[in-house]
């Protein structure tokens, strides 16, 4: 598995610039990205939020809310969520002047 396993030890923040480039990547050559995970419940929901917080700028709670209206069994686990708030004051914080 390309972002590893869905456990409370698996650090799948290493993964989210890797992942959010190569979706760009395909997004400007005309293509879709389908994002994957063996349940659709953990894994595959954090990369897409970490994508959708990136590239949009939209909060945690927001696009947690945007997927969970998708795709109603979403349940990232405790550490991806930890992992994804820690994302979003990366992303969201002003830039250091």
């Amino acid at each position: 598995d390309k972002y590893g396993e869905d456990s409370h030890t698996a650090d799948i923040s290493s993964h989210f610039q890797e992942a959010i480039e190569f979706i760009d990547r395909v997004k400007q050559a005309g293509g879709k990205v389908l994002v994957h995970c063996e349940a659709g419940i953990s894994r595959s929901p954090t990369i897409c939020m970490a994508y959708i917080m990136k590239t949009q700028r939209v909060r945690l709670e927001e696009v947690f809310d945007m997927i969970r209206q998708c795709r109603a069994i979403i349940s990232p686990n405790f550490s991806f969520m930890g992992q994804l708030l820690q994302f979003e004051s990366e992303v969201l914080s002003p830039p250091n002047l």
